[in-house]
């Protein structure tokens, strides 16, 4: 699974934290973004991300990704309706990351998310990116999906 997501940013190959997220899409082909809590103890706290976790050691990149979206929005999603769309490090945490974003191959809309986690969420078009406080890898994973749709 791992070689279907497009590399979005130089790639480090070392032990880091690995992450799912997935994006979601409206009829009027916005994706969405996800605020994070201002709390302490949550990391890029204050700002726009993705709907997104950490993968187990017993889950596959999917299994997380379906995992992290139910948890976080309440939607239901099967493996058949995620598409692998890019993969970026984020440099952002003392330790790194590793991103894999999957895109829901299905619209959605505002009122289908029930948000589980986090302060608030949004659909944004292209235009929209540098209005948000976007994490910087999100910035570079949307401003890569809006360039390759």
């Amino acid at each position: 699974m791992k070689g279907l997501f497009h590399t979005v940013t130089p790639w480090h190959s070392a032990h880091a934290y690995v992450s799912a997220a997935v994006l979601l899409q409206d009829d009027l082909g916005r994706i969405s973004i996800h605020f994070r809590d201002d709390f302490e103890n949550v990391l890029a706290r204050g700002t726009w991300g993705y709907f997104s976790g950490g993968v187990k050691d017993s889950e596959t990149l999917t299994d997380a990704a379906i995992r992290e979206l139910y948890e976080e929005t309440g939607i239901h999603a099967g493996a058949d309706e995620l598409k692998p769309i890019a993969k970026a490090y984020c440099n952002e945490t003392p330790e790194g990351a590793h991103h894999y974003i999957f895109l829901l191959e299905r619209c959605v809309k505002s009122s289908d998310i029930c948000l589980n986690e986090g302060a608030g969420f949004a659909f944004i078009h292209k235009d929209q990116i540098d209005s948000f406080t976007l994490q910087p890898v999100v910035h570079r994973v949307l401003k890569y999906y809006f360039k390759v749709t």
